[in-house]
């Protein structure tokens, strides 16, 4: 079967978009910092990573058992209750719109992941590599214009972007035929019955993409936040923003090529490892050096991870849903939670220098952990 570029092509588009909204929080976690506080406002992107992601499971679960697609209306959500969060005047109904608004961006991806899956035709890793470069590209590009409607209108220019939410929750709609046309209806394969016991390697897996995603998520959130510190404006930390996030999307379509001729093990264990010495570089060497490695600590903190959630499918085969939530959304899940714990490390570490310190601990333990499990 042949890859359906267009039904690839508008899930990914849409995945871009729903996400770019959770790339609006790093922005503005500064103007939250002067309100609230930093340890109150790293809860802001600790709702999004608990509410947007640990429902995915369940989601996936649903959407196993139904085929029933609701996915149009993601884009939607993230737009009316992440896009205008920030205006409203309460922490409480800041809260209650982030709540809503993670919850909307959770019920896209596991329906959304199959669909760009089943895209591919007997090319599924290339177009789940696709699918996942473009949601965290999307938030990339989230930060991106959030911080340039900032910089040129002032918060009301936030407005702007609510519209891209609506048009793409449109065009999901009227295009609904093309998006479910095939998703759910391939039959899994001989082969693939046999992989049904592979439960411990999912978990396995499971683990190290918690890693993997924490380490390149709090970096990612408390990024404008370091570069305040270095003096940096708005304009100029929405470019960095999306200059971590963007190399580590890329580097994911190349590394499924490598993780192919070398092993998954090796690709893991490399990527993080290198990972570790770029962050180093970026924390201490002087200015402007320092900024080069931004780029490449996002490349290699994250380029595993789309050959890790290809993996982990393949492990259990007739639960796409529930595979496609649990790595994707409990993984980040948990790395939401991890950002209000980092808020309170950085107030006890120092300031955000000494919290990126400590958060080395986890791509050492990715790489520890690939060596001494068995996927």
């Amino acid at each position: 079967m042949s890859l359906d570029k267009k039904r690839l092509t508008l899930i990914t588009l849409a995945h871009i978009v729903t996400d770019s909204y959770g790339g609006f929080i790093p922005i503005l976690l500064p103007l939250l910092k002067q309100e609230y506080g930093i340890q109150l406002a790293a809860s802001f992107p600790a709702l999004i990573g608990i509410f947007g992601n640990f429902p995915q499971p369940f989601i996936g679960h649903y959407y196993d058992k139904t085929k029933r697609y609701f996915l149009w209306i993601a884009p939607l959500g993230a737009a009316l209750f992440i896009g205008t969060f920030i205006f409203m005047e309460s922490y409480t109904l800041k809260i209650l719109f982030l709540i809503l608004g993670g919850f909307s961006i959770g019920a896209f991806h596991p329906e959304a992941t199959q669909v760009a899956r089943t895209s591919g035709g007997d090319r599924k890793e290339f177009s789940a590599s696709i699918f996942l470069a473009g949601g965290t590209t999307g938030f990339a590009i989230g930060a991106l214009i959030c911080g340039a409607l900032l910089h040129f209108f002032g918060k009301p220019g936030l407005f702007i972007w609510v519209f891209a939410g609506i048009a793409v929750s449109i065009l999901l709609l009227v295009n609904k035929k093309i998006i479910t046309g095939q998703a759910g209806k391939q039959p899994a394969a001989a082969a693939e019955f046999k992989q049904l016991s592979k439960v411990p390697e999912f978990v396995s897996i499971l683990g190290v993409v918690t890693l993997v995603v924490s380490f390149q998520s709090l970096v990612n959130t408390f990024l404008p936040s370091f570069l305040t510190q270095k003096g940096f404006g708005d304009m100029a930390k929405g470019f960095y923003t999306f200059f971590f996030v963007v190399p580590g999307s890329l580097a994911g379509i190349v590394a499924g090529r490598f993780a192919k001729e070398h092993g998954l093990k090796t690709l893991v264990v490399a990527s993080q490892l290198l990972g570790i010495v770029s962050m180093l570089c970026f924390i201490y060497m002087p200015y402007p050096w320092y900024l080069i490695f931004i780029p490449l600590t996002g490349a290699f903190s994250l380029c595993s991870f789309p050959a890790l959630v290809s993996s982990s499918f393949k492990n259990l085969p007739g639960k796409a849903g529930v595979a496609g939530g649990a790595v994707i959304g409990l993984t980040w899940g948990v790395a939401g939670i991890l950002a209000q714990f980092a808020g309170f490390l950085a107030g006890l570490a120092g300031g955000i220098q000494g919290m990126y310190l400590w958060l080395l601990i986890l791509p050492a333990g990715a790489a520890l952990l690939t060596l001494l499990l068995k996927f």
